[in-house]
C-alpha cells in the first residue's frame, strides 16, 4: 500500500537494489558508505577549490569523514545520508552556477540535486532555499535577471516533489 507521508526517493532506490537481488540491509550500509565517502570528498574538493589550499581541503575531508556526529547518521538505514549527499552536491554546482553568467550545466544540474535531496527528506528543503538566496545574492547580472534565475532554479528544484505529489494524488485522492 502507498503510505505518502514520507519523502519516498531513499525507499524508491533501495527497491532497484532489491530488484537487483541484493541484501537490502547490505545494500543500504554499502550505499551509505559511499555516500559518506563522498561527502567527505566533497567537503575536501570544495575547500580546495575555494581556498587553493591542499591543507585546508584535506582539514576538511577529514573533519567530515571523523565527524562524531556524521559517523552515525552514515551507519544507519535512513534517508539522511542520500539527502545530505544529494544537498550538498547541489550547493557545490550553486556555487559554480553564481560564477557563471550563463545558465549552464552547473545551473540545472545544481536544481536537479537539491530537488531531489528535498525528494528524499522534505527537511531538505532548506538546500533549495541556500542555493536560491547564493544565486540571488552572488550570481551576475541585473538583479530582474538575479530573480528571473531564481525563479527558474525553484521551480526546476520543486518539480521531482510536485511529480511525486501528483503521482501520489492520482494514487490515493489525497496528499
Amino acid at each position: 500500500r502507498l503510505l505518502p507521508y514520507f519523502a519516498p526517493l531513499f525507499p524508491l532506490l533501495l527497491s532497484l537494489f532489491e530488484r537487483l537481488g541484493a541484501d537490502l540491509p547490505q545494500a543500504a550500509r554499502w550505499l551509505n558508505a559511499l555516500l559518506f565517502a563522498g561527502l567527505a570528498w566533497g567537503a575536501g574538493f570544495t575547500t580546495l577549490r575555494l581556498t587553493r589550499s591542499t591543507v585546508l581541503g584535506l582539514l576538511a575531508a577529514l573533519l567530515v569523514g571523523l565527524s562524531p556526529i556524521l559517523a552515525p547518521v552514515y551507519s544507519w538505514a535512513m534517508s539522511e545520508p542520500l539527502a545530505l549527499f544529494l544537498g550538498f552536491a547541489g550547493l557545490w554546482l550553486a556555487l559554480l552556477a553564481a560564477r557563471a553568467e550563463p545558465r549552464g550545466a552547473a545551473f540545472y544540474g545544481s536544481a536537479l540535486l537539491t530537488g531531489l535531496a528535498f525528494l528524499t527528506r522534505y527537511s531538505s528543503a532548506g538546500f533549495i532555499g541556500a542555493a536560491l538566496l547564493g544565486l540571488l545574492l552572488f550570481r551576475p547580472g541585473s538583479r530582474k535577471r538575479r530573480g528571473a534565475d531564481a525563479l527558474l532554479y525553484g521551480l526546476l528544484a520543486a518539480l521531482p516533489t510536485l511529480v511525486w505529489m501528483g503521482f501520489v494524488l492520482a494514487q490515493t485522492a489525497a496528499v
